[in-house]
């Protein structure tokens, strides 16, 4: 709004926040010399570029506030998800922030109504549609009264209140009205966090989890005809790869046996850990558990796999918070200098724990400590060939 009433253009403001982004010392010298209102509207495009920049990478073509970068999709699970919206005509994404989704979704060959209740939301989201021609159009809308009927899609990213806390009631509109709205719609997807109780996710709803570069990024929820035939799915981005199967029960035993570990060690995608389908990774790899409540799977064979990081096991020791005195043994016998400490459910502080097994070798091991039936054990590694 100040950026329109001081007739600035596009590109001179893009000019404005550029410098803003790049050059210490910018936002002082721009509130010295523009009217207050113009200097804060571009300090906070600026901050909201810079956060979305140190998010997901180069976001130098994007408007943004700091609360919408940080409300923001990730490109890449955007991107995923436009594909299955891709078989449909035409789209509303009801809560569309920046445009991030709604972009996505057009790019895919979608026609979208992009709708927000915040103005600043919607006019950020133009702009950024007006610079890749999208098939977009954007107008301010509650998503609890949409201003389209009978769309064969709808779109849901509830906005965060209170802290940034997420939650069934702690959203806008809230996940009780997000799920209302979804299951009247043809088809449906709700971004919800990947912290979502698993009380709360809807029984008539697909769930997929979705992890980028090994972080878990969204639990998203698909309903009516933009289900798939699974119930539960872990997507890996950007391999992107997909799992999908019966999931266990939270968190009890379930089919798989529990052995010592063999010559590998899989570590399980968090996507894949957070969606229940740990034990159809383990059929799939021909693997076990090394404690039956636990995600961690080995096997004699190694199978690669997008959905586990994968390591050789040099050594499994008992672990003795007194001193670890095996686990330095175990190390130094295989030439261990830089140790990189991994826990699971064992409370250690892992980078003063490296620094007391580091060594004077030459390779790069890893001590993951985990429970195991007969007590915590150290599992010395070789890790995968990518760290």
């Amino acid at each position: 709004m100040a950026i329109r009433q001081h007739g600035e253009t596009i590109a001179d403001v893009s000019r404005l926040v550029g410098d803003a982004v790049r050059w210490p010392g910018a936002v002082a010298r721009l509130r010295r010399e523009l009217p207050p209102e113009m200097a804060a509207a571009v300090a906070e495009l600026a901050v909201g570029r810079e956060r979305a920049t140190r998010r997901f990478g180069d976001a130098d073509r994007w408007w943004f506030t700091r609360a919408l970068a940080e409300q923001a999709s990730h490109p890449a699970c955007a991107a995923h998800r436009a594909r299955r919206f891709a078989a449909c005509a035409s789209a509303a994404d009801l809560t569309c922030g920046a445009g991030v989704d709604a972009l996505a979704m057009a790019a895919a060959g979608t026609r979208v109504f992009a709708g927000d209740r915040d103005p600043l939301a919607v006019t950020l989201c133009r702009a950024n549609a007006s610079r890749r021609a999208a098939m977009v159009d954007v107008a301010v809308a509650d998503a609890l009264h949409p201003p389209l009927r009978d769309l064969p899609a709808v779109f849901l990213d509830p906005a965060r209140r209170s802290g940034w806390r997420r939650g069934r009631e702690q959203e806008s509109p809230t996940l009780t009205e997000a799920y209302a709205l979804a299951e009247g719609a043809p088809g449906a997807c709700v971004k919800a966090s990947p912290a979502l109780a698993r009380a709360e996710w809807p029984a008539a709803a697909e769930v997929e989890l979705v992890s980028v570069g090994g972080e878990l990024k969204e639990c998203v929820l698909w309903f009516g005809a933009l289900r798939s035939g699974a119930s539960r799915r872990a997507t890996v981005l950007p391999a992107d790869a997909t799992l999908t199967g019966a999931p266990e029960a939270d968190g009890g035993a379930g089919r798989t046996p529990t052995c010592p570990p063999g010559r590998v060690l899989y570590e399980p995608d968090p996507a894949v850990v957070r969606a229940g389908l740990v034990e159809t990774l383990a059929e799939r790899l021909g693997a076990w558990k090394l404690h039956p409540r636990g995600a961690l799977l080995s096997a004699d064979a190694h199978l690669a796999t997008p959905f586990a990081r994968t390591y050789r096991v040099l050594a499994a020791v008992a672990w003795s918070a007194r001193g670890g005195r095996r686990v330095r043994e175990a190390l130094a016998a295989r030439d261990a200098g830089e140790v990189v400490v991994k826990t699971r459910g064992v409370a250690v502080d892992a980078d003063a724990l490296a620094r007391r097994l580091r060594g004077r070798g030459a390779r790069r091991l890893v001590v993951l400590l985990a429970h195991a039936p007969e007590g915590v054990r150290a599992y010395v590694l070789e890790p995968p060939a990518e760290a």
